[in-house]
């Protein structure tokens, strides 16, 4: 722990079937680590900062894309990856994944 802008997360978004618009992203964190010893979240795709998020006080990183969203095509893959400032203690663990198919809209 007390790392600034460490990876903490990756996943994958496919639009299967027609192109899909990424509005919303929620993770929970399921890790030891309290809520306010997460900080300054992002998300980026190759390389490219996509958008910025915030821990809730129920252990939940949340990623709002704004208006209209970001854009998946038809038949493509994102790879997003999460970064952070970590505090907290060396024995803590972090722990990041979708609770529901609701948590990404």
């Amino acid at each position: 722990m007390g790392q600034k802008g460490a990876q903490v997360s990756e996943f994958k978004i496919t639009a299967n079937t027609e192109a899909a618009w990424v509005k919303r992203v929620q993770l929970i964190q399921g890790g030891t680590v309290g809520d306010t010893a997460i900080t300054k979240l992002r998300l980026e795709v190759n390389n490219v900062e996509v958008a910025t998020g915030n821990m809730t006080t129920d252990d939940y990183a949340v990623f709002d894309f704004g208006t209209p969203g970001y854009k998946i095509e038809k038949g493509d893959n994102k790879i997003f990856k999460m970064y952070a400032d970590l505090a907290g203690k060396k024995d803590e663990t972090i722990k990041f994944y979708v609770d529901t198919a609701t948590d990404v809209n």
